[in-house]
């Protein structure tokens, strides 16, 4: 209590102890920081791509605890399973460099926290020096970027469905309730032929629209456009999982007339048809 009578206010008590006394057992880390507050606070380390920062909002924290935020510089233990299990799931890459270790204890007990009161945001940073879209080092385009958790159960990695990358930050953020190990890896949806929509339908390329075919399956496939007479007058095909457009043009780019016309979309795993409305 100051002079005046005022209630004097705690600041966030920022301290540096050991990190590999607080962090899962088997994982070398790099020196953390922590913050044991009730009012909250922000944790900052440095890494390889820049800052990684944990905010903590007032009265997220449970009474007497203490959060250690750490970079993970090798795999080990059951986060070396998790990472060998992930080799399997064709649509999911690991970020190098990014594997962050969040720990929070009860410092009366010493026992350690799982989760908050109230959401924290992690953001980790990536490396994208030349502003491409490609991670650095990587094939890996920033757009498919998320962070995943650690399931320390199944040895598995739950991806945080609700995280996504901040272009002009350079880093992927996430509101997480729980302490554990997260990273960013990049999540590429699997998607089938059954999955494709084909949109607007009727369109008019006359109003500058274009019939889209998406989301697409991974891999090689084509789209051919036939009249109802059943000539070809279009094939399509994928460079990438993007989406792909008809503009109302056959393969020598002239215009086709108003009408009903057929697709047929074929990969390797089968083939889909229907129709398209055609309008000038």
């Amino acid at each position: 209590m100051d002079q005046a009578g005022n209630q004097a206010k705690s600041e966030p008590l920022y301290i540096y102890p050991s990190p590999l006394q607080l962090a899962a057992p088997s994982v070398p880390t790099t020196t953390g920081i922590s913050i044991r507050s009730e009012n909250g606070g922000t944790i900052i380390i440095s890494g390889k791509f820049g800052q990684t920062t944990l905010k903590i909002s007032p009265d997220a924290l449970f009474e007497n605890s203490q959060v250690t935020l750490t970079n993970i510089l090798k795999s080990t233990g059951k986060l070396a399973v998790a990472n060998f299990n992930i080799r399997q799931e064709k649509n999911i890459t690991p970020v190098p460099d990014s594997y962050r270790s969040l720990v929070c204890t009860n410092q009366a007990n010493g026992k350690p926290v799982s989760s908050t009161k109230q959401a924290m945001q992690l953001c980790i940073p990536y490396g994208d020096d030349n502003h491409d879209g490609i991670v650095d080092e990587t094939t890996i385009r920033v757009e498919t970027l998320k962070i995943f958790k650690l399931n320390e159960v199944s040895n598995r990695w739950d991806m945080i469905t609700d995280s996504y990358p901040v272009n002009t930050k350079y880093e992927v953020r996430a509101n997480i309730y729980e302490f554990g190990v997260y990273a960013i890896m990049s999540y590429e949806p699997v998607y089938s032929l059954d999955d494709v929509k084909v949109y607007p339908n009727p369109f008019y390329p006359n109003m500058n629209q274009k019939c889209k075919f998406s989301p697409l399956p991974s891999g090689r496939l084509t789209i051919s456009i036939y009249n109802s007479a059943g000539e070809q007058v279009r094939v399509l095909r994928q460079h990438s999982n993007e989406a792909m457009e008809w503009d109302g043009n056959n393969d020598h780019d002239d215009a086709v007339a108003s009408g009903i016309y057929f697709y047929l979309i074929k990969n390797a795993d089968g083939k889909r048809t229907g129709k398209i409305g055609l309008i000038r």
